[in-house]
């Protein structure tokens, strides 16, 4: 009996703390095939047309794909990985040339994950018995906002045994009884997801002696805090801002145009699909020769930019004390 409260709980947690992620699909709408990092850690082996159901456990995320043909260049994206109200969601990407003939990457759907369920039939063989007991469960289990009901029944020993679980967004409770024989099992477990503490208790009544036993366990599942500024502690703009590698990259295609208007538009793409630091922005503003194109990029990029409190710094790039003073009055606009 207690070989099985142990499986069924850690089945229980498993499954749980699975669910409680989004998931990203990301195919290539004219078969190119590529690799897709997610978050830094690369997600196949070979380069295909398309990845499916990868798993999200943090607030935002960070895509980058790689074509096979390394005559194209990689492709960015930054992306919330839950919708406004904090809901795990299915997100499907796609890769595609746009009307200039640019590969980027669009959102075709998202989904709210609502619920998930399962439903299981297994077979336990019991190696203690000389006869080849067995255990058989049944059971339909809901997450999220629902409370299931199972049975087990040890066939031969008379063990009727009873699980109900409530699982929501905070966290999963279950709740074990049922009769081992002589044996009373009550069993309780509760799982909170704020603090990731995993708590549990279980009582075995027998008609000569009474047992109580107790553990608890850690499952971390600590979001670490990334500070992408150091000592920063203002208003923030957008998740996650560029590598300097890929910054340096980006600022490579806007100093190789040729037209101020052609710097512009390259830079206002870049900016539309990725966040920029304060700095990043300051840098970009160099490049451009006038004065009036340093004023309108400064403009574009104040809403991509991580590190909003600092966009003072930006100033430096400006030559006349008027330009400074039309920026400060369109922040305090927006």
């Amino acid at each position: 009996m207690k070989k099985i409260l142990i499986i069924i709980s850690l089945l229980v947690i498993s499954f749980y703390l699975y669910s409680q992620n989004s998931t990203l699909t990301v195919f290539a709408q004219d078969g190119e095939k590529f690799w897709l990092v997610l978050n830094g850690v690369k997600q196949n082996n070979e380069p295909v047309y398309r990845v499916e159901n990868i798993q999200i456990n943090t607030d935002y995320a960070k895509m980058k794909i790689l074509f096979e043909n390394s005559d194209l260049s990689s492709l960015d994206k930054h992306f919330p990985a839950k919708d406004a109200d904090g809901n795990y969601c299915t997100f499907t990407y796609n890769i595609k040339k746009n009307k200039k003939g640019i590969y980027v990457v669009r959102m075709v759907s998202f989904e709210k994950i609502t619920s998930t369920t399962q439903t299981s039939s297994n077979v336990v063989s019991d190696n203690t018995s000389s006869t080849g007991t067995t255990t058989s469960t049944t059971g339909t289990t809901t997450i999220k906002g629902t409370t299931t009901q199972s049975s087990i029944t040890n066939q031969g020993k008379s063990d009727n045994l009873g699980v109900s679980i409530n699982a929501n967004e905070s966290g999963v409770s279950m709740n074990i009884t049922g009769t081992d024989g002589q044996e009373n099992v009550n069993m309780n477990m509760n799982l909170n997801m704020n603090n990731a503490n995993v708590t549990s208790s279980t009582t075995t009544t027998v008609t000569t002696s009474t047992t109580t036993t107790s553990s608890s366990g850690n499952y971390n599942q600590q979001n670490q805090e990334v500070v992408y500024v150091s000592g920063y502690n203002g208003p923030v703009g957008c998740p996650i801002p560029m590598s300097e590698y890929d910054f340096n990259s980006a600022k490579s295609s806007i100093s190789s145009k040729d037209f101020e208007d052609s710097k512009l538009t390259m830079a206002k793409q870049i900016v539309g699909s990725n966040c920029l630091l304060a700095s990043q922005v300051k840098e970009i503003m160099r490049i451009f020769e006038y004065e009036d194109t340093r004023l309108e990029f400064a403009k574009y990029a104040y809403k991509r930019t991580y590190d909003k409190g600092n966009y003072y710094k930006v100033n430096d790039a400006f030559e006349f004390e008027l330009t400074i003073d039309e920026l400060n009055e369109f922040i305090e606009n927006h």
